[in-house]
């Protein structure tokens, strides 16, 4: 029996194939040269049907499909191209990505910036940052930013989960572990108003996960300090306070932010004399600083002196109601509040701009019966406010 005619059928049918196969992505490639883009799509994927294995076929369907704004229709043409061949169109696909990342990333944050005066725009913002995190899925900024805009928007829980994705490309990240402290930590506090206890402690143990990392980063910030106490102090984990604290000032008596740290320990304690000693003791340390430590240590100086006398006010009003008058008020409390007031003044001397610290101040001219400075100081308060200070 001749069997040349089977081969020759055989052969004309793979021409055939092959003939189809180069007249569609021929065509592909036409159309795109008319910037007709739907047309082109059409053809590029009859090619890659016709064979699936022609990185250049998959390669121009990704090139179509930037055009298209179909990205991750996009995405995965061009992955489909490098899985065939790594290096054929490495630099062009790596330069899509790279177009595609920044133009997202900058469209996201001009919508973010918009949210602030239209909520509806972080919507925007969010599937923006998406398309940015798809471009490029190592950029940890990017995860982010989307977690900023997720967060603005009110999705919490959407935010957790793509910082824990930015974390996994940046362990070392302190704006993301930061704000997933932060997250956690409000999350914690929803819980318990839920009378949700261990879904609290669940999330108060996350928090403390979170801010561990941040401090182990950078243990000398005095912001990563007390966000790690705060938590420690939320979760009920006095231990790990303590050793935080009093051991660091005890094992390193010249260290000031550990002075500074166990002075805040147990002022929150309500142990203000001993809390005080601890900010004096500080401040001693390095007097000629007059860096935002120092600045820090001041103003909670007069906190404390301020919080100290309000209890001992409280002490003395209670016992004088219960004598019905016959007991004199103790007006030891006011001078706390004169030592608070020649705290917030020697912080005023450095912090002309601080809102918080000019209603401080207010009060206890107030408080001290100075109407004069008090109507100046709340004055100045109203204007940084609306100064947006």
């Amino acid at each position: 029996m001749n069997r040349y005619p089977t081969f020759i059928l055989f052969f004309l049918l793979l021409a055939g194939v092959s003939s189809s196969f180069a007249q569609y992505l021929t065509s592909a490639k036409l159309y795109m040269r008319q910037r007709e883009w739907t047309m082109a799509e059409a053809s590029a994927l009859k090619a890659v049907a016709k064979d699936p294995d022609d990185e250049e076929a998959w390669f121009v369907l990704g090139q179509i499909r930037y055009e298209l704004r179909k990205y991750p229709e996009m995405i995965e043409a061009f992955d489909k191209a490098a899985s065939i061949d790594p290096k054929e169109h490495q630099k062009e696909i790596h330069s899509y990505r790279l177009k595609l990342w920044a133009d997202s990333y900058n469209a996201g944050i001009k919508y973010y910036n918009l949210g602030r005066d239209s909520a509806k725009y972080f919507a925007i913002a969010i599937d923006s940052f998406k398309t940015a995190v798809m471009a490029q899925p190592d950029s940890a900024m990017t995860y982010y930013v989307c977690a900023l805009a997720m967060y603005a928007n009110g999705q919490r829980d959407d935010a957790v989960a793509m910082l824990n994705k930015g974390i996994e490309k940046k362990p070392n990240f302190p704006d993301a572990l930061s704000l997933l402290g932060r997250l956690h930590m409000q999350r914690a506090r929803m819980k318990l108003e839920d009378k949700d206890s261990l879904g609290a402690k669940k999330e108060y143990d996350a928090a403390v996960a979170a801010f561990e990392k941040l401090y182990q980063y950078n243990p000398s910030d005095p912001a990563n300090v007390m966000s790690l106490l705060e938590v420690y102090e939320k979760a009920g984990m006095d231990d790990k306070a303590l050793n935080l604290t009093k051991t660091c000032a005890e094992s390193d008596p010249k260290n000031r932010l550990c002075r500074y740290a166990y002075g805040l320990y147990l002022i929150k304690k309500e142990q203000f004399e001993q809390g005080i000693k601890q900010l004096d003791t500080m401040l001693a340390i390095a007097p000629e600083e007059k860096d935002e430590l120092y600045k820090d240590a001041l103003y909670n100086l007069g906190v404390a002196y301020q919080n100290w006398g309000v209890a001992l006010k409280a002490i003395s009003d209670k016992k004088v109601e219960e004598s019905k008058g016959k007991v004199k008020e103790d007006m030891t409390y006011k001078e706390k509040f004169k030592a608070a007031l020649a705290a917030f003044q020697k912080v005023e001397e450095h912090k002309k701009d601080d809102a918080t610290l000019y209603q401080a101040l207010g009060k206890l001219y107030a408080t001290l019966n100075m109407p004069k400075e008090a109507k100046a100081a709340f004055e100045t308060a109203d204007r940084l406010i609306k100064e947006g200070k």
